[in-house]
C-alpha cells in the first residue's frame, strides 16, 4: 500500500539521513538504482550509477539530512517521492538547500532512481 510504502521509504531515508553524516558519497552510492538519475549542481546528470563517482565526490564529504518533510507514494507502493532539507559545509562555509529523491521497491530492495540536492543562496559574508 501506499502507506506502507512510505513508512518504509522514511525509514530509508532515516538510514541515509544517519550514514551521510559519516560519509555522504559512500551512503548514496549504496543506495542508488543501477539506472538513476542523479542531479548535483556543477555536474553533468548521470544516467547510470556506475558513472555517478565524479558527481558523488563533488558532494561535500558530509551531509545532514532533515527527517522527510513531503513526499507521497504510488497506489501500487512500489514507487516513492520525497523531500526535505539538507545542511552541509564545504569550502565556502555553511550551505543549506533542499534534497529530493525518488525511491523504487525492486528485487533488491528500495533503491533511490531519481536525487537531486537543491542548494540555497548563500548568506552574504
Amino acid at each position: 500500500s501506499a502507506e506502507a510504502a512510505m513508512d518504509e521509504v522514511r525509514a530509508a531515508e532515516a538510514g541515509l539521513a544517519r550514514d551521510a553524516r559519516l560519509h555522504a558519497a559512500r551512503a548514496l552510492a549504496a543506495r542508488l538504482a543501477p539506472d538513476v538519475r542523479l542531479y548535483v549542481a556543477g555536474q553533468r546528470p548521470v544516467t547510470r550509477a556506475a558513472d555517478a563517482a565524479p558527481a558523488l565526490a563533488s558532494l561535500p564529504a558530509v551531509f545532514t539530512f532533515g527527517p522527510v518533510a513531503g513526499g507521497a507514494a504510488s497506489s501500487g507502493g512500489d514507487l516513492a517521492w520525497v523531500w526535505g532539507d539538507a545542511a552541509w559545509t564545504d569550502s565556502r562555509g555553511p550551505g543549506q538547500g533542499r534534497y529530493v529523491r525518488v525511491w523504487q521497491h525492486r528485487r533488491s530492495g528500495w533503491r533511490i532512481v531519481v536525487a537531486e540536492l537543491i542548494p540555497g543562496p548563500r548568506s552574504p559574508e
